[in-house]
């Protein structure tokens, strides 16, 4: 062994060196224990999730918590998360989503 960390990423399918600063799942809870039938009528992709279960649409945005490292400065490890919002504010995301004051707007209501 050469002494260096190794890890496959889950995006890109790549080796890599070094220790992994981002933790996460690549889809919400429920898009993992979907059947296929709703993963077909549903979507996903790298930040949101749109999903109906038993007749009702669910929605899913995906967000990280950054945390810093203290004796690294400037470094911080991330934990990916994915949180489930309303159908309004889902429908929100793509009007702002380039929005350079998108960081100014008013929180969702997230759960």
């Amino acid at each position: 062994m050469d002494g260096h960390a190794k890890w496959e990423c889950g995006t890109c399918g790549q080796q890599h060196e070094g220790v992994a600063m981002v933790f996460g799942p690549q889809a919400p809870d429920p898009w993992l224990q979907a059947t296929q039938a709703e993963r077909d009528a549903g979507e996903l992709n790298s930040d949101m999730c749109v999903l109906e279960i038993k007749g009702e649409w669910h929605y899913f945005l995906r967000g990280h918590i950054e945390i810093p490292i203290l004796d690294a400065h400037g470094e911080v490890v991330i934990w990916s998360v994915w949180v489930s919002v309303s159908e309004d504010s889902i429908q929100q995301v793509p009007d702002h989503w380039e929005a350079p004051a998108r960081p100014s707007l008013p929180p969702v209501a997230r759960w």
